[in-house]
This record gives structure tokens, C-alpha cells and sequence, in this order.
């Protein structure tokens, strides 16, 4: 470092991304089974889902502090 203080020898990173691209890499996204009390687990949590997903599959997305719950394909029971 020499005489220099450490704001003069400090670098930005090139490796900083853009807050929206960094939402899209935090997110954790699973599928999950619909039990028939109308529930998910998932990291040792219950959830409630819509009655009409029951024995379906569907996806879990956690984004921060929210759980948000998709359906992305046709509606399928169980292991169809």
C-alpha cells in the first residue's frame, strides 16, 4: 500500500450486479406435492394452498421473506 490510504487503493468491483439480477439469483424455487389437508412442507414448515391443488404438484417459490405458489403446467394429480 505504500503511503496510499485504504479509499485510494480500494477497487469497485467488476463482479457487481444489478439489484434485479441479483432478486432472480436469490430465489429459491422447489416443487412440492399438495397433501390432502390441503398443505405443503417445505424446511419444516406447513403452508396452505387453495383446496382445488390437492394431490397436485406445484411450484414453490421463496423470494426474501415470501413464499409464492405457482402452477405452472396443466393441472396433473398426483404422479400422472
Amino acid at each position: 500500500m505504500g503511503n496510499r490510504t485504504l479509499s485510494e487503493v480500494y477497487l469497485l468491483s467488476e463482479r457487481r450486479k444489478d439489484p434485479r439480477e441479483l432478486r432472480t439469483m436469490l430465489v429459491i424455487e422447489e416443487r412440492r406435492k399438495v397433501m390432502y389437508d390441503s398443505t405443503i412442507s417445505l424446511y419444516s414448515h406447513r403452508y396452505r394452498v387453495p383446496p382445488g391443488y390437492i394431490n397436485c404438484r406445484i411450484w414453490v417459490k421463496i423470494v426474501g421473506d415470501k413464499v409464492i405458489f405457482s402452477l405452472r403446467d396443466p393441472v396433473r394429480r398426483g404422479d400422472e
